[in-house]
């Protein structure tokens, strides 16, 4: 817990934090399935991660009716959250994704930790709240939507996996929240919002073109059909 538990200026004065867009932030290349050999191919997953701002959950409000200082306890936790997608198989470690990633978001840069993203984990904390005034411990998390889209090397190739009978790419969407290890307490109730600036990155995947599905490795339609990917239909 900070030294000081009431904090104010900047990020802090609002309830809800937007950003213009969904401005990519991120973006993470695995390994499907890797067959070598001459006839050998490979399935790849990029997934993009397009911030959507935070905002400031409502942990705890405290209220000291005394006439001196009133010690409270209070908890949270810390995890990340498919609240769309969560449906979807390929989905399912989502926080892979996100562990390690650093975003710059406001005037700051966010590193999400282990217990942040693939584990959680719960906190207690000791707050002081002056006498006759209130406390509201807040929590921040962080939004973000992702679109996980495919590469088929085969065919001595490396193509994007389009739709069937068209280039519309295959794909898997999801949101994500991060409950962080960020909270602060403030002397009154929060509201509001306001926009603020992401740092934005340019993707670095490179391909050759893009293939409708039908015409990618049979292994490779197999896969993401068998695991619910959204193939785009004419």
């Amino acid at each position: 817990m900070p030294d000081i538990p009431w904090r104010s200026g900047a990020g802090h004065e609002n309830r809800e934090y937007t950003v213009n867009g969904s401005p990519l932030v991120g973006e993470v290349k695995k390994t499907i399935y890797s067959i070598p050999g001459n006839s050998g191919q490979s399935l790849y997953a990029i997934t993009d991660i397009h911030s959507d701002g935070y905002y400031w959950s409502l942990v705890s409000s405290l209220k000291n009716d005394l006439t001196s200082e009133n010690n409270f306890t209070v908890t949270y936790t810390t995890e990340l959250k498919v609240t769309e997608g969560s449906e979807k198989e390929l989905n399912a470690n989502l926080g892979l994704e996100f562990k390690g990633l650093s975003v710059g978001i406001g005037a700051s840069t966010k590193t999400f930790s282990q217990t942040e993203t693939t584990d959680s984990k719960t906190y207690t904390e000791q707050i002081t709240v002056p006498p006759g005034t209130s406390a509201y411990l807040y929590q921040k998390v962080y939004r973000f939507r992702t679109w996980m889209w495919f590469i088929n090397d085969a065919f001595a190739e490396l193509s994007r996996v389009g739709g069937h009978n068209n280039y519309s790419p295959t794909h898997v969407d999801g949101y994500v929240e991060i409950q962080a290890m960020e909270w602060f307490a403030s002397p009154t109730e929060l509201d509001g919002s306001a926009t603020i600036s992401t740092d934005n990155i340019t993707s670095q995947i490179t391909y050759k073109w893009t293939r409708k599905f039908q015409n990618t490795s049979q292994k490779c339609q197999e896969y993401l059909t068998s695991h619910g990917a959204t193939i785009p239909s004419s």
